[in-house]
């Protein structure tokens, strides 16, 4: 299997926003959708060079919000990442590597 990481992805300035408003360690955000999109971009290029493919997970609040309700999980990076971690491992096993 190739080395990959799961990034959360954050298609709209309006679910960046209401992830951030939701978070508990909202002070780590990007000020806005557009910077995080510039930084996450150059992450995922940086990846690249090093031979790491890039699995970008739609976040949904409400999905993720339900996921962390049945983990005891509160929203902050560790259980965003997490939450990636798991819905790109589904997909992929889905696949069938």
């Amino acid at each position: 299997m190739h080395d990959f990481a799961a990034v959360p992805w954050y298609l709209s300035d309006e679910i960046y926003q209401a992830f951030r408003q939701s978070a508990a360690d909202q002070a780590d955000f990007f000020a806005s959708h557009a910077d995080w999109l510039e930084a996450a971009l150059e992450h995922e290029r940086q990846a690249e060079r090093y031979g790491v493919t890039i699995i970008r997970v739609r976040m949904e609040l409400a999905a993720f919000q339900q996921w962390c309700e049945i983990q005891n999980r509160v929203n902050d990076a560790s259980a965003r990442s997490e939450f990636a971690e798991l819905r790109a491992e589904r997909m992929i096993n889905w696949l069938g590597d």
